[in-house]
């Protein structure tokens, strides 16, 4: 969406490989809604990075939303005032 920054924060993978723990930041007025996009969009983004890496399988992707990067910015804005 216009207007919105997405931010891979980490990548947690089983130790089977099979699942993919992957935790992003969003930025912007509608992150919500692009977050939601993200999950729906699952399959193609599975797709897109099976093509990219070299393994037998393509892991299960799972999407979690890191509120971290986000939360350390507002006490670091506290801080400055």
């Amino acid at each position: 969406m216009p207007g919105s920054s997405i931010s891979v924060n980490g990548v947690k993978i089983s130790p089977d490989l099979k699942i993919a723990h992957i935790y992003v930041s969003v930025w912007g007025s509608d992150a919500e809604t692009v977050f939601e996009l993200i999950q729906k969009n699952r399959g193609e983004i599975s797709k897109a990075l099976a093509g990219k890496i070299k393994s037998k399988f393509s892991p299960s992707l799972s999407f979690h939303l890191d509120s971290g990067q986000a939360d350390s910015e507002l006490i670091e804005g506290l801080l400055k005032t």
